[in-house]
């Protein structure tokens, strides 16, 4: 694939996560993403630290968020019982580290 070529990227989870940080770094790679229960979702909020919001990703990546992400088709899924976050008590206490 030549370094010019877009292409159409998705995920599901995890992946959908992935796909959804992707598309804002990356939008000029991207025809189209499609994000499934990414579980987080990183917003478009200069006030909120990545991976929640993007004030610092200029920091993080080097590359700021542009008006390309206008360009990209973007669908995201989301079902009805998607609604209660998940994992045990060893899952939180890992997560808190690596939050801080």
């Amino acid at each position: 694939m030549a370094r010019h070529e877009k292409i159409y990227l998705m995920g599901f989870s995890g992946g959908g996560q992935f796909a959804h940080c992707f598309f804002y770094l990356y939008p000029e790679r991207l025809h189209a993403v499609s994000v499934g229960a990414p579980g987080r979702v990183s917003r478009l909020d200069s006030t909120l630290n990545w991976p929640e919001g993007i004030k610092d990703i200029g920091e993080k990546f080097g590359k700021s968020i542009t008006s390309k992400i206008k360009d990209v088709k973007v669908q995201i899924v989301v079902g009805e019982d998607d609604n209660v976050v998940h994992g045990g008590e060893a899952f939180w206490a890992w997560l808190e580290k690596i939050d801080r």
